[in-house]
């Protein structure tokens, strides 16, 4: 589609760049193309290399699809979305089923991904079960649907989408991944598209699909000439004349407080900027309260003086950690964290530790729920702990049971983690996801 407008004056000089690009492929090497992109086949066809395409059929034995979904070699379809957010899908190779798996990631556009991926993963010579453990545990990438933290009950998502396609397909995804959930779109116009009037009325088409959208103000429109600018003041009056609760808001800080005043515990906020949108996420997190975010590099040290404090194992704790790691802020700052290991299917709870004077208020829950929350969003069937003295309270409260040791997988029974914090007193327990 047009994009980039500020590199690339047509479709046609888009086409042209792809058109050198598959002219880069050489004879030995391969093409994965969409099977539904009509601009795409047209330039595969002037390929020196194999070409294989993909497409995503919901339903296979359909009348109705082009020939050339119907011809494609790789097929997502019995697309089914879980109660559980999760995605489970066949995948077909020229018919024949090459393997059924589940995902994270959630619209059509990511199933058309994980296609196109298993075309690569396949014709490298990856096993099929390798390739559907790894569609099943991947979480994706940073700043698409990637969570932020979490704040009284309040999910905050941050996603890069500055192009209408972009955005609808985000907002269609993350429904099914929060089904039953509102979903509050807070949109910054950012990049050299999104300034423009360019998509100005497929902008309000994407954005309807969100229960209520908040628009900032455009980044650096000064840049762009007046008769060229993107209007968000009328974007919001669209949205608001389709039933989509719309407003336009220049300033941040006014943003975060109507944000505040907007949501409720369960709702889902998107934040869709190419930029940082001048510390919006993290504001709005402190804004809401008690946040539990994924932990960063700086905040290791704190860990892991609270966990020692506590006479927790903390010898293997490092500032490299970070990725297993969240914590929790209130208006004082860092008070508590959890660690959630995760090891494809199967993860393990560690180190849930809340500072002295911050107990009695219900941190230690709230850190435990989010990191549950968390594990299933990541994919985790399996979550394990080990712990001392609160059975009663990771089993009338989370839902855990008491598991014999013998019975854990071997990655789970060799782990750091499993082995560093049981002792003769502790108990082994698990939670199915």
């Amino acid at each position: 589609e047009l994009d980039h407008v500020d590199i690339f004056s047509s479709m046609e000089a888009i086409r042209d760049t792809f058109r050198k690009f598959v002219a880069l492929i050489p004879k030995d090497g391969m093409l994965i193309c969409a099977a539904d992109s009509h601009e795409a086949l047209s330039i595969a066809a002037t390929a020196n290399c194999p070409v294989e395409t993909y497409a995503v059929v919901p339903d296979v034995s359909a009348t109705d699809i082009s020939a050339e979904l119907a011809e494609a070699k790789w097929k997502v379809t019995n697309i089914e979305y879980q109660r559980s957010g999760r995605c489970r899908f066949d995948i077909l190779c020229s018919g024949t089923l090459f393997l059924s798996g589940e995902t994270l990631l959630s619209g059509p556009h990511n199933l058309a991904n994980i296609a196109a991926a298993v075309a690569v993963a396949a014709a490298r010579g990856i096993p099929a079960n390798s390739i559907r453990l790894g569609l099943a545990t991947f979480a994706g990438v940073k700043r698409r649907q990637e969570i932020r933290g979490l704040a009284r009950g309040v999910f905050v998502i941050d996603d890069y989408a500055h192009h209408p396609t972009s955005v609808e397909l985000t907002l269609e995804g993350l429904s099914h991944r929060f089904r039953g959930r509102r979903l509050i779109a807070v949109y910054e116009p950012r990049s050299a598209t999104s300034r423009r009037k360019t998509f100005q009325s497929e902008f309000a088409d994407a954005f309807a699909l969100a229960d209520a959208a908040i628009i900032g103000k455009p980044f650096g429109l000064e840049k762009i000439p007046v008769e060229d600018r993107f209007d968000p003041v009328r974007l919001a009056l669209e949205l608001h004349q389709r039933g989509t609760t719309a407003m336009h808001i220049e300033d941040v800080d006014e943003i975060v407080a109507r944000t505040v005043e907007m949501v409720r515990p369960g709702d889902v906020v998107v934040v869709f900027s190419s930029g940082s949108f001048d510390g919006f996420h993290d504001a709005l997190l402190a804004a809401l309260g008690d946040a539990v975010i994924p932990a960063r590099p700086e905040d290791m040290d704190a860990v892991r003086q609270l966990v020692h404090s506590l006479d927790l194992d903390s010898d293997d704790i490092g500032a490299t950690d970070h990725p297993n790691y969240l914590i929790l802020e209130n208006e004082t700052g860092f008070v508590g964290c959890i660690g959630l290991e995760i090891f494809n299917e199967e993860a393990v709870l560690r180190s849930l530790a809340v500072k002295h004077e911050s107990r009695g208020v219900g941190y230690g829950w709230m850190l435990a729920d989010t990191a549950i929350a968390i594990a299933r969003f990541r994919g985790v069937k399996r979550l394990y702990l080990v712990t001392q003295g609160a059975t009663d309270f990771f089993a009338e409260k989370h839902g855990f049971h008491v598991v014999e040791p013998s019975t854990v997988s071997e990655e789970i029974a060799a782990s750091i983690t499993f082995t560093s914090e049981r002792s003769g007193t502790s108990v082994a327990m698990r939670l199915d996801l």
